[in-house]
């Protein structure tokens, strides 16, 4: 029987809440991609405060094989995400990767402003299990 429902496919998870942020290193919780060999990562720019001329930020993926310990490690770098480009998306195989993995946003590099923030936030799709549940 062909499955006709894509969440039996995949599993989507909150990299990154929607937060303001300043200048401050954005960690996302950590997600359990047990048996999961790939995922898409998403990330996108909400509202700037304090009238930036520009801002960057650098999106990665981290990795461990503990949920808490030990220290997250970097697995892989999405991209860029910036004033000019407010959307990321990156596909990422995760067929090396350690069991626990989470996503980063790097501290913003802002040019020009007056305490200048802008909101971040990211989505992981993960997919490519081994089994599916059907």
């Amino acid at each position: 029987m062909v499955q006709q429902n894509i969440g039996g496919y995949i599993k989507a998870f909150a990299g990154n809440t929607g937060t303001a942020n300043a200048g401050a290193v954005q960690n996302g919780s950590a997600i359990d991609r047990l048996g999961e060999l790939s995922c898409v990562v998403f990330a996108k720019a909400g509202t700037t405060a304090g009238t930036p001329t520009s801002w960057l930020a650098t999106v990665t993926l981290q990795q461990s094989v503990g949920a808490t310990t030990p220290a997250m490690a970097h697995y892989a770098t999405v991209g860029v995400i910036s004033s000019t480009t407010p959307t990321l998306e990156g596909s990422i195989n995760l067929s090396g990767a350690q069991r626990y993995v989470r996503v980063v946003i790097a501290t913003p590099t802002f040019v020009g402003g007056t305490t200048p923030s802008v909101v971040l936030d990211s989505t992981v799709v993960l997919g490519g299990a081994n089994a599916y549940p059907f």
